[in-house]
């Protein structure tokens, strides 16, 4: 006795699920590139640092904000070992990977 033969593939590839949050893609000084995750954790962190540095809220200084929040996301995810004020001297672009993303999902 042979067994069934399926009527649908059952060999397929999971589905590649990525974890929510805003993504930024990191050009730094030395040619190195990487992408980082921001969460809650590199926000509040933000929220806990920007008024001991007299920084301003994050509308009023936006590309220190997201710098910030570049770095906090890099160093949690451990790619950079920099403390944020090296960091933000040799960081050359940032660029918001999320409205990309969300761009090319489609709709239903």
């Amino acid at each position: 006795m042979t067994s069934p033969t399926p009527l649908h593939a059952t060999t397929t590839e999971p589905e590649q699920r990525s974890l929510p949050g805003h993504r930024m893609h990191v050009s730094m000084a030395d040619g190195s590139e990487f992408d980082v995750r921001i969460t809650n954790r590199d926000r509040v962190a933000w929220d806990k640092t920007a008024p001991r540095h007299k920084w301003g809220s994050a509308s009023e200084v936006p590309f220190l904000a997201s710098t910030f929040l570049a770095w906090s996301a890099a160093y949690r995810e451990q790619l950079t070992d920099l403390k944020f004020e090296q960091f933000q001297e040799q960081c050359d672009d940032l660029r918001d990977l999320t409205a990309v993303e969300d761009d090319a999902r489609p709709t239903r």
